[in-house]
């Protein structure tokens, strides 16, 4: 069952992601009403990355070709609303995006109560460094300029936001994130742990680029200040172990969703060579989480799990398990969020190998 999923799930993306400027939103190219769940639409925090998980590793760079085009679409509507909610430069993206510069969340109600305007945002300023993680995958998977040359721009836009966003904080000798929400609608969150890890990665990309491109050396020194004095991750102790704390102050933990792992994966803040400490803390988690079949975060949890070390057989245990739960095409049976999960077992086993 494992090798006939990972297949299909190849398929999949083969089938719906081919037209350069109209990737796949939620539910593919699969809608059947008139009115599909999030307009079927782009939604920035994991969904519409989530099914492009697995092309870069398997090498199916062809399907993951459009996946940026909406991000870049949308700049120069992400970089007024920079300056006018925030008051900074940069790139700030609301929730939901769609083709051509579209803005899918536009006056969604469900962000009424915590935010005045009619950008849809949840409290959240990570949605596009959410989205920019695709965009580093492709490029350290091919390291091809022109690509390179295509999506720095957007990249660059991530880094300068959140360069102005940050604030210093003297007496901890370190950069903070203030006024973030880790989940959506948790406003006021300090030091969100997937923020924290989405700014590293944002950043260490804009470096990447900017010194294979040859431009804006004079940004470095603080892209690498910044780099050297973010914030930890922080940490709790829950049922007598030390595991992630989803923000230092705020939201501490959350049952349902994976959040408490996504800076391990998408984020790619923890891995193979990560200090032995935060390995073990990163597995304590993973233990105290166990989203082995949850809703929001299963495409994510089984990469984080191969990431820290988790044991393997384990692992392929749950995804066997995971597996029983689909329908005959490839679609997960009782999953509310289309396309997404496609990528769960194709992308497990490639982290696996």
């Amino acid at each position: 069952d494992l090798d006939r999923f990972y297949w299909m799930s190849t398929y999949v993306a083969g089938a719906t992601s081919r037209n350069p400027d109209f990737p796949p939103g939620i539910f593919g190219t699969w809608v059947t009403t008139d009115a599909p769940m999030w307009s079927g639409d782009y939604h920035l925090n994991y969904n519409y990355s989530a099914p492009y998980y697995h092309l870069y590793s398997s090498n199916r760079i062809e399907q993951a070709e459009p996946y940026d085009q909406p991000l870049l679409d949308f700049m120069e509507r992400a970089g007024d609303y920079a300056e006018d909610e925030l008051g900074i430069p940069g790139l700030y993206y609301p929730v939901g995006i769609g083709p051509k510069g579209y803005e899918s969340s536009y006056g969604d109600p469900y962000d009424s109560g915590i935010h005045p305007g009619p950008g849809a945002f949840l409290g959240q300023k990570s949605d596009g460094a959410y989205a920019a993680v695709n965009v580093a995958t492709r490029w350290r998977t091919t390291y091809d300029l022109d690509y390179a040359s295509k999506v720095y721009p957007f990249i660059k836009g991530l880094a300068d936001f959140w360069e102005a966003y940050v604030t210093w904080d003297e007496a901890g000798d370190r950069y903070v994130i203030e006024d973030d929400a880790v989940h959506e609608l948790t406003a006021g969150d300090f030091n969100p742990i997937v923020s924290l890890a989405l700014v590293r990665n944002t950043i260490d990309v804009a470096l990447e680029m900017s010194t294979a491109l040859g431009v804006d050396e004079n940004r470095h020194e603080q892209w690498n200040h910044l780099l050297d004095h973010l914030s930890e991750f922080p940490t709790m102790s829950r049922n007598g172990t030390t595991v992630f704390r989803l923000a230092e102050r705020g939201t501490d933990w959350v049952d349902t969703n994976t959040v408490a792992t996504q800076h391990i994966y998408p984020g790619e803040a923890i891995g193979p060579d990560s200090p032995d400490e935060l390995l073990e803390i990163a597995r304590n988690t993973i233990e105290q989480k166990a989203a082995w079949d949850d809703d929001n975060g299963t495409n994510s949890f089984f990469p984080a799990a191969v990431r820290v070390g988790y044991d393997a057989d384990t692992i392929l245990e749950f995804l066997s398990e995971y597996v029983d739960g689909g329908w005959p095409n490839g679609f997960r049976a009782d999953n509310p969020h289309g396309i997404e999960n496609t990528s769960t077992v194709p992308n497990t086993v490639n982290e696996m190998l």
